[in-house]
């Protein structure tokens, strides 16, 4: 990964600290036995990462205790680890330091909208997208809780503004679009997804399930 190499190059600097906790954090996050089913694989990978982004997140603190980066990382890691008031205690700290560091209001969302306050959520994305609009990941979850707030067409804007190979963007259009019973779309969209998290077959079998929704085959749009 180039960011060993930054920090290995660079090992006092704790932004370049955070940053690699962050990639391992979302190597983790999109590795394919997530979406596989795969449990025990995926455990493996959780296994393997989640110490290497609780060191760089507590090596970045030691660096610099008033760069919110660490703290932050180190509450996903609580999270991750199902100790919601530790992480929620973390994230404090960092939101002290910083209430415009996007990675803290990314995370203070995420804790938000784990038991179901998705409005306060959603007001706390809304800042993070004045403050980042640009980042494929933000912008996927900003969607996604848009989506469940019912609001499908702003979900549906953002994500189709989105890069086409930006990861899950195919999967999340097509679950968008099979909520509103668009299953034909939603379909297309599988059957021609780029290569992703998901393995080719997942995808086929999802497209046929959405065909045939309703007990009836919805022919595919040419």
């Amino acid at each position: 990964m180039l960011l060993d190499q930054i920090v290995a190059r660079n090992p006092n600097y704790a932004p370049a600290w955070v940053s690699l906790g962050a990639a391992y954090y979302f190597t983790v996050n999109t590795n394919p036995a997530r979406t596989a089913g795969a449990g025990d694989e995926f455990k493996r990978v959780v296994d393997a990462y989640l110490p290497k982004i609780e060191a760089a997140a507590r090596r970045a603190i030691l660096l610099d205790p008033n760069f919110p980066g660490g703290f932050g990382g180190l509450s996903l890691v609580e999270l991750e680890r199902g100790n919601f008031l530790a992480a929620d205690e973390l994230a404090g700290k960092a939101f002290a330091l910083d209430p415009n560091d996007p990675r803290g209001l990314h995370g203070r969302s995420i804790r938000l909208a784990i038991p179901g306050n998705i409005k306060e959520a959603n007001a706390v994305r809304q800042q993070l997208r004045a403050v980042e609009p640009f980042v494929p990941v933000y912008n996927r979850f900003t969607a996604l809780y848009l989506w469940i707030d019912g609001h499908n067409e702003a979900a549906l804007e953002i994500l189709n503004a989105m890069p086409p190979n930006a990861p899950n963007r195919t999967a999340d259009l097509a679950m968008v679009y099979a909520s509103m019973g668009r299953y034909g779309e939603a379909a297309d969209l599988l059957e021609k997804a780029p290569p992703g998290p998901a393995a080719p077959e997942i995808l086929k079998e999802a497209a046929r399930l959405l065909r045939s929704a309703c007990g009836r085959d919805i022919p595919r749009a040419d």
